[in-house]
């Protein structure tokens, strides 16, 4: 997957890796991204590599938080190189 530079967006649910067999990858380079939940690796693999930049994972909603390898074969990774990443593990 393409990678993303985001100035400032909110998302109500964001995840990567949710199907079966998918490996997606996103990249936060600088900007804030909003979101809750944020699932990397529900039935598939989900990677995250932030080198600037927020994720803020704490937006009121039913499902407060960040999920790694979340499903019965997900796999997740979060790499933070830089940046701030505010949120529920």
């Amino acid at each position: 997957m393409g990678c993303a530079a985001i100035s400032v967006a909110r998302s109500d649910n964001l995840s990567i890796g949710a199907n079966r067999g998918t490996d997606e990858t996103y990249a936060l380079t600088g900007g804030a991204l909003h979101s809750s939940p944020v699932t990397l690796g529900y039935a598939g693999t989900g990677t995250r590599n932030q080198t600037g930049g927020v994720l803020d994972a704490t937006l009121p909603s039913s499902y407060t938080h960040l999920a790694l390898g979340y499903g019965p074969e997900g796999v997740g990774y979060y790499n933070l190189v830089d940046g701030k990443l505010i949120g529920y593990v």
